[in-house]
């Protein structure tokens, strides 16, 4: 089964505006992500207080992004980067 994947309009815009190594590498993490949220290289975690429905995982030192996902329903959301 595939992850059903939707993005935000804030994360489109976010995203064109980002330099091409970080959308590669930010390509080549969320590949990681979706064969594993998990993956401790991405050190995804859950965030506090209004946005705790949220996990953030990172890009690289200086990016992250921002999803909402079930892994049993196989859905993931992309809230921003």
């Amino acid at each position: 089964m595939t992850w059903i994947i939707k993005r935000t309009n804030q994360f489109k815009k976010n995203y064109k505006t980002l330099p091409f190594y970080i959308q590669d590498k930010f390509k080549h993490n969320f590949q990681k992500f979706l064969k594993d949220p998990y993956d401790t290289s991405l050190k995804t975690h859950k965030l506090q207080g209004k946005m705790s429905i949220y996990t953030s995982s990172n890009i690289n030192d200086d990016y992250r992004f921002i999803t909402q996902f079930d892994v049993s329903k196989k859905e993931v959301l992309l809230m921003n980067i």
